[in-house]
């Protein structure tokens, strides 16, 4: 018997009317192309890791395209925020991450951390207080509250508290 003549992507012309094969093809190459949530999570990450946070803000923010009910994206793109020193950003991530999981103690830890570095110590303790809640005992939390509390007591309960933020991401658990 001869041998069938290779596959030609034009041959899927003739199973569909000409409206549907531009939206099938570009549907099928966009999926080829797409990476999972959870593989641009892990390249986000890596950035994150090499202090590179305005790539990996690039990833996460493609994760989140891909799954914007992953409320890992929006804890880690917080952080970066928090590493670029955008705390309105990063507080905006954090609100969104307790929107789509708000018993996960995390989360209330990167709110603490926006507020924090804003200034806003008394906000940022009611959040470390409400992760807690939580998740008691999560060291995320009662490092922020410690640290928040160590400031306050520092600066007269006034002042942005910067440097605390800094020890906040050097810190390994700072990621999923």
């Amino acid at each position: 018997p001869a041998e069938a003549p290779p596959f030609q992507p034009e041959q899927l012309a003739s199973c569909f009317t000409a409206p549907e094969l531009p939206t099938l093809l570009k549907t099928a190459g966009r999926e080829a192309n797409r990476m999972s949530a959870d593989e641009l999570k892990a390249k986000g990450n890596a950035a994150f890791s090499a202090k590179n946070y305005t790539e990996a803000i690039d990833w996460f923010s493609q994760g989140i395209g891909v799954d914007a009910t992953n409320h890992v994206l929006y804890s880690n793109r917080s952080a970066c925020y928090a590493g670029l020193q955008d705390f309105e950003k990063a507080l905006a991530d954090a609100k969104k991450c307790i929107e789509i999981k708000p018993d996960w103690g995390k989360g209330y830890g990167r709110e603490g951390a926006a507020f924090h570095g804003m200034g806003d110590f008394p906000s940022a303790i009611a959040s470390y207080k409400k992760g807690l809640e939580h998740e008691p005992g999560l060291a995320m939390l009662t490092n922020g509250l410690q640290e928040v509390q160590n400031a306050m007591r520092s600066q007269g309960g006034g002042g942005g508290g910067l440097g605390d933020i800094a020890n906040l991401l050097r810190r390994p658990d700072l990621l999923e």
